[in-house]
């Protein structure tokens, strides 16, 4: 009768758990001193805050980045001191030579990260949630919430740090390597985003703060947290209602399931390699032979990238268009080289790896490479860049701190003129090197894609005068009716109702009274409302305010005219509140005692409808200069 296969050994898990339990002990004390110590020196008095149930939910909701970091951290430990017996060729040959399966090793010591971490975070939600209930104010929900978030993180670094020891053989590399693949990905994806947007002509990174998080920033999970943390929301009643202040809940589960996966894939892809690894290679930085041509040219191309874009990033003079190309492309081969032969040296152990024809064909197959792609992307093979979209396709257009639209007429002017920008490729990258302005546009396409692009333009003296000039054709497209409108006027929503004006402020430090009477420096919400709607907006309309130049083109006749600046301030109504919500449900609601913005205009004598009420109200554009 043959004997029933086990994946687990007794006396393996207690040697390792000997081996390893001041790691957990410590982590224990951290997250003890981190949560319910925090608790137990909070001061529970309701009369300092809204809510102190909310208060403490928040609390607990927001260690989420502590958990995050933190699993990271124990998750590399875990893995080093668990597995570190594969870095020494004496101690891998005696648990090779021990009368159990791969199998059973490598699940066995797996298993006790899983539980020792595991144990660590049900203790510590435990004792969180029984310091919430002594002070009467429980947190099931929050403290289930932190086992959650704590342990799924963990399972994604610590799969990941398995993998790794498996994988590298050297007690000094493995850490190493794990820290920087961490950051790999976001790294990576700056650097070449940066190297781009210099000698790409219409690619932009302007949208890159505002625009959804890249893919690059959520497979750095460490980096993700730390730089866009995770979502804590308020909390919805069964009616829809938004609970404010009283209530949180966590609103990243989703990708928190993604990474763990990724972590259990990690974890088994580490246990089909143990079963094929050999135990001489102790020592190697790579022990799998079939792997080493895959660190050797993702460290040189990765080595070239970073290099390249932290001397680009040190040059005191930043290069536009084939300046930046040539300089990349130097930069690139020269980055290539060192990543290339460090890498070897890591490889063999040993600094004489300059000699042999393969050595340098490989070095030049990299270098070959990184050429081509630079030069595919400088040309725009794809047409990513030199393809403009149809009229037809586009829903609407914004151009940045420019206004944004929604007018075909405005759509077929920006079109030409982006079209106009691609035309003059050659002469605006050798014109604008020194003194610029930007044009950006994105636009947001019918199918619900959006594509963004970014131009510098040359704004010297020369070209600003030349009315046929890129930058006065820009000029021209960002002041039309739609586009004042849409970065002067206060929304429909707020403007319609004078209950939203609170008042008006009029600046008159360069205004002269006439006679004795006293200038009012402000209007009430009712005079604000009747200044705005039959003066303010006519004059923006007819254009004759809120022009704004796209580069500094002072005319002469202007340094003569007094600016007499009007600021509205708007506080709207719980009914404008409303529409807005009703408008955007998908979106964090909005609350009045929350909502208060201002909007300022510098009156000139050219916009006369405005210009002729301050008058009436005792103020001069024809006194004094300054």
């Amino acid at each position: 009768m043959t004997s029933k296969i086990s994946c687990f050994d007794g006396v393996i898990f207690r040697r390792s758990l000997r081996k390893t339990l001041p790691l957990w002990a410590c982590y224990l004390l951290v997250w003890l001193f981190i949560l319910p110590g925090t608790l137990l020196n909070f001061d529970y008095n309701p009369e300092y805050y809204r809510s102190v149930s909310g208060t403490i939910c928040e609390m607990i909701l927001n260690t989420s980045t502590v958990a995050v970091v933190l699993s990271a951290f124990i998750g590399l430990l875990a893995a080093w001191g668990l597995f570190s017996w594969l870095f020494k060729t004496g101690s891998a040959y005696f648990y090779a030579s021990l009368p159990v399966r791969r199998e059973t090793l490598f699940v066995t010591n797996c298993s006790i990260g899983f539980v020792m971490v595991t144990g660590v975070h049900a203790i510590t939600a435990l004792v969180t949630f029984l310091i919430t209930a002594m002070h009467g104010y429980a947190q099931p929900a929050a403290c289930l919430s932190f086992f959650g978030i704590s342990t799924l993180s963990f399972v994604c670094f610590y799969g990941f740090a398995v993998l790794l020891s498996i994988i590298i053989a050297q007690p000094a590399a493995m850490p190493a390597v794990y820290v920087l693949l961490n950051f790999t990905a976001a790294l990576l994806y700056v650097a070449v985003k940066d190297l781009l947007v210099d000698f790409v002509y219409g690619m932009t990174d302007w949208w890159t703060v505002w625009s959804a998080t890249p893919l690059a920033y959520r497979l750095s999970p460490v980096y993700y947290v730390l730089s866009r943390g995770l979502s804590t929301q308020y909390a919805r009643l069964p009616d829809g209602t938004i609970d404010y202040y009283s209530n949180y809940t966590f609103g990243d589960w989703g990708y928190l399931a993604a990474i763990a996966a990724a972590g259990l894939v990690f974890a088994a892809l580490a246990l089909v390699l143990f079963r094929r690894r050999e135990m001489e290679r102790s020592g190697d930085v790579i022990a799998f032979k079939s792997l080493r041509p895959v660190f050797l040219y993702c460290f040189t191309i990765g080595c070239s990238i970073v290099f390249t874009y932290v001397f680009s990033s040190m040059q005191t003079t930043a290069v536009y268009g084939a300046r930046a190309f040539r300089k990349t492309l130097v930069f690139l081969v020269l980055g290539a080289a060192i990543g290339y032969f460090l890498a070897q040296m890591l490889l063999k152990k040993t600094i004489a790896v300059f000699r042999g024809v393969k050595t340098w064909v490989g070095l030049g197959a990299v270098c070959l490479v990184l050429v081509l792609g630079c030069t595919a992307a400088r040309l725009d093979l794809f047409g990513a860049y030199s393809r403009v979209p149809d009229v037809e396709d586009i829903s609407y257009i914004d151009l940045a701190y420019c206004g944004h639209t929604s007018d075909p007429s405005d759509f077929e002017a920006i079109t030409q003129f982006q079209k106009l920008l691609i035309e003059r490729r050659r002469d605006n990258e050798v014109d604008n090197n020194e003194s610029r302005t930007s044009a950006y546009f994105s636009y947001h396409l019918k199918d619900g894609t959006i594509r963004n692009y970014g131009y510098q333009m040359s704004a010297e003296p020369a070209q600003l005068e030349n009315p046929d000039s890129l930058v006065n054709h820009f000029d021209a497209v960002v002041n039309s009716e739609s586009m004042i409108l849409s970065r002067s006027a206060i929304p429909d929503a707020f403007a319609q109702d004078e209950r939203q004006f609170a008042l008006c402020t009029i600046g008159d430090d360069y205004a002269a009274a006439t006679g004795e009477t006293s200038l009012p420096r402000y209007l009430t919400g009712k005079e604000a409302y009747d200044f705005y709607t039959n003066c303010i907006l006519p004059d923006l309309l007819d254009t004759d305010l809120g022009i704004s130049h796209v580069a500094s083109q002072t005319k002469q006749d202007d340094l003569n005219t007094i600016i007499i600046s009007v600021s509205f301030t708007i506080k709207p109504t719980q009914d404008a509140i409303d529409r807005i919500n009703a408008a955007q449900p998908d979106t964090e609601d909005y609350s009045a005692s929350s909502y208060s913005t201002y909007y300022t205009y510098q009156i000139t004598k050219n916009a006369r409808r405005s210009a002729a009420f301050l008058e009436s109200l005792g103020y001069s554009f024809d006194g004094p200069l300054g």
